[in-house]
């Protein structure tokens, strides 16, 4: 059954794709996958191919994915997948239909329960290299931003970023190691039900700028402030570096006085 096997993970695979569901590709790939999208870095884990697959999917509706001239070749716990492509997309921005074509060569491998999971996939692209670029860092600086501060996931400082990061906003110039991961840990003590949302992202060369907005309610002291139990709404600018593939600054800006006010601590402006 190793064939069939595969051939309905495929299935599943250009279902999630048309679907625009990168949780249901996540479930598709193995814990530590691969990802070589043409034009940009690797993507390593399964996190990252979700990451980078939502930023695809907000970008752009996957009309039609298809494959030809496909065959799959089974030797033990490995099946390697090969074949022809054709991926149309309309960009959620409006303009002209996006379509790409090219060859595809993936790597399934069997899991211990098994079901059988993409291991590696790589494939080449007719798209030129302004369509494509600046995914895959986007993609990086959401899992960045969402998993440090959401998520309180400070171990990927080792996974994601540079040895000599530094994190800088107005007040807080160059907070690097144990300085950051202090703040981030107080922030996140004072509203520990601390959301972001990301409403937009632009890439440029070696730097993202990801636009959001952070809701919390203040449960922990924060900035000499008491706990309110007051909810706050704070938009913000983040603009995020990467040397080598790796997050190396971060500048932020927010609305530090609306949350002053927010919390009672100051009179709102008139």
């Amino acid at each position: 059954m190793s064939k069939e096997d595969v051939d309905n993970g495929h299935e599943q695979w250009l279902a999630a794709m048309r679907a625009g569901d990168a949780e249901a590709l996540g479930r598709l790939v193995t814990e530590d996958t691969i990802l070589m999208p043409p034009h940009q870095q690797s993507l390593v884990g399964r996190q990252a191919v979700i990451d980078w697959f939502s930023e695809v999917a907000r970008q752009a509706r996957t009309t039609a994915i298809d494959m030809t001239r496909r065959e799959v070749t089974v030797a033990g716990d490995i099946a390697i997948e090969e074949g022809s492509f054709i991926w149309e997309m309309v960009a959620t921005a409006g303009g002209s239909p996006i379509k790409d074509h090219g060859r595809v060569l993936a790597t399934w491998k069997r899991q211990p329960d098994g079901s059988w999971k993409v291991a590696q996939n790589m494939w080449n692209s007719t798209l030129s290299l302004p369509t494509m670029a600046g995914d895959a860092e986007k993609a990086a600086a959401r899992r960045w931003i969402l998993g440090i501060w959401d998520g309180g996931e400070l171990n990927l400082l080792d996974e994601l970023a540079s040895s000599s990061y530094s994190y800088s906003t107005p007040g807080r110039a160059d907070l690097r190691g144990q300085a950051f991961k202090d703040f981030v840990t107080e922030t996140r003590a004072a509203f520990p039900d601390l959301r972001n949302t990301i409403e937009e992202q632009i890439a440029q060369g070696s730097k993202v700028v990801t636009k959001g907005t952070t809701r919390g309610t203040q449960q922990g002291p924060f900035v000499g402030i008491p706990p309110t139990g007051r909810a706050i709404v704070s938009p913000w600018v983040i603009i995020t570096e990467f040397e080598g593939g790796k997050v190396a600054r971060d500048w932020e800006i927010f609305d530090a006085l609306g949350i002053v006010q927010q919390l009672g601590a100051m009179p709102a402006s008139t």
